[in-house]
């Protein structure tokens, strides 16, 4: 008996260690984070955008009708930065099966500068697994994945080749997520609408020595239901996907009209999903 109960607390006093390494470890990857989403909105000032179309002479009449609803008779926005929270599922490539994710991110409206946090977690048992970070400044870039808030499983890791482009997708990623900030897809010096046809149009984006454009699909709405890029472009971890993100269940928020529902697919060359994401967003901020 005195053998079995020593060999019982051996073994919880091993389950309290391990607990605390999990729960330490996704704790530090918080504090982390949040250090990061203090340095991205740091130098950010709040600023008045002027939301008036008629500076706008040559919009595709389908991307003018998309602005007057999505403005919905908002003349002016004030803002520093963009917060939401998110709620959904994810299918890693690595993995047939669905996770239940928590995420949140965090957007400068002006330029393609965003933070983007995630914890995977069991799809019915709820407890974490991966915990994941996505930050991009056009110049830098910080991502990395843990399991188990320890093991490190995916970094900033490529080669000078492959940056280009990996950055070119980061940067359509963001304004694939500008749809809840609509006055970043505006025409600037940064971004061009072309014309397609009345139910399309052309999202050309150029940003330094990045390019590169989307596809956008609008309905009889005047809602962006879909973004598509037009090639296959680097994610990470040397994948070349195309990407298909569609928009919908739109609400008012914060007096603009905006997608909560949203769906993220990745595929590859052949036609095949390689992931994909599914989620709803919660509770959007624009910060001053």
């Amino acid at each position: 008996m005195k053998i079995l109960k020593r060999a019982v607390i051996m073994l919880l006093a091993l389950a309290i260690i391990l607990l605390g390494f999990y729960i330490s470890g996704f704790m530090r990857s918080g504090s982390e984070n949040k250090k990061l989403r203090k340095e991205l909105t740091a130098n950010e000032k709040v600023q008045e955008i002027n939301l008036d179309l008629n500076r706008y002479a040559d919009l595709p009449e389908p991307v003018r009708k998309y602005f007057e609803y999505t403005f919905n008779g908002q003349k002016s926005v004030t803002v520093s930065y963009v917060f939401w929270k998110e709620k959904g599922i994810f299918k890693l490539p690595v993995s047939k099966n669905y996770f239940a994710i928590k995420s949140a991110q965090t957007s400068i409206t002006t330029e393609p500068k965003y933070m983007w946090e995630g914890l995977y977690m069991h799809k019915i048992l709820k407890f974490p697994i991966l915990e994941s970070r996505d930050a991009f400044s056009v110049d830098k870039h910080n991502m990395r994945a843990k399991a188990f808030g320890q093991k490190t499983v995916m970094s900033t890791d490529y080669s000078e080749e492959q940056r280009k482009s990996l950055y070119t997708y980061l940067m359509l990623r963001y304004y694939g997520t500008a749809v809840d900030f609509p006055w970043a897809l505006l025409p600037s010096k940064y971004i061009k609408w072309l014309p397609k046809d009345e139910k399309h149009a052309y999202l050309e984006i150029t940003y330094g020595d990045l390019k590169g454009r989307y596809l956008v699909t609008f309905n009889e709405k005047n809602q962006i239901t879909k973004m598509e890029t037009e090639d296959y472009m680097l994610h990470g971890n040397e994948a070349i996907l195309r990407e298909v993100g569609e928009k919908s269940e739109y609400k008012e928020i914060n007096g603009f009209m905006v997608p909560t529902h949203l769906e993220y697919s990745w595929y590859e060359k052949n036609g095949n999903l390689d992931s994909n994401y599914i989620f709803n967003i919660e509770n959007i901020e624009y910060r001053k």
